[in-house]
């Protein structure tokens, strides 16, 4: 596999590559999860995957579970990849682009129970807030996939942007906040978790749940 421009959208080998942008007859193009992972398991996303670490330790520890991993970086999908397929991990599959672009562009089924963000990059300053994942195009984007019900985990080292976060998701009266106490011990580890927390940073992590 290689990086490259695509105009349409692609599936191969596991992986799902959303095109910068898209035309509304390209959603027949997206399996339904059933037909990706064959069988009607529950179905998790990350988005903002990174290598892949938290993601494939999950799947491994969560058979009956099915994951999708959300990477707009190549070098990262492509470590992702490898993980999938080193470990033989049958109950993962990735999308390869912009998280907002495949939501918009692709699933419309309302199964998915829980939602993770993993640090995604805070882009600090002001010019770059429009590149934060954490908006209303994205957060209007999970309605149709999710349920009532459904979690949304948002973890980062940057309290300016934990603020943040809240503040957008409170604009959102059909997702509450329902976090009630520290990070649990069992969550999972990932590259970046480990490096903040060797920098003695503090994570903030936070749960709403969608109720309308």
């Amino acid at each position: 596999m290689r990086p490259k421009h695509l105009l349409e959208p692609s599936l191969k080998e596991g992986i799902f590559v959303v095109p910068k942008s898209y035309r509304e007859e390209e959603r027949a193009s997206f399996p339904s999860f059933r037909e990706i992972f064959g069988n009607d398991n529950p179905v998790y996303i990350e988005f903002c995957s990174g290598n892949g670490d938290w993601l494939a330790e999950n799947a491994l520890k969560n058979k009956d579970i099915n994951w999708i991993g959300v990477e707009k970086q190549f070098p990262r999908v492509r470590k992702i990849w490898s993980k999938k397929k080193n470990h033989a991990i049958d109950n993962l599959f990735i999308i390869y682009g912009m998280g907002e672009d495949f939501l918009l562009g692709y699933p419309v089924e309302g199964v998915v129970e829980k939602i993770y963000v993993n640090f995604p990059d805070p882009w600090p300053k002001t010019r770059h807030a429009k590149h934060r994942i954490i908006k209303s195009i994205f957060i209007e984007g999970l309605l149709p996939i999710t349920k009532l019900g459904t979690t949304l985990t948002v973890v980062t080292d940057d309290a300016p942007y934990a603020k943040e976060v809240l503040k957008e998701m409170e604009k959102h009266p059909l997702w509450q906040n329902s976090f009630t106490g520290e990070m649990p011990k069992d969550y999972g580890a990932s590259y970046f978790q480990q490096l903040f927390l060797a920098q003695e940073k503090k994570i903030h992590s936070m749960e709403f749940v969608r109720i309308g």
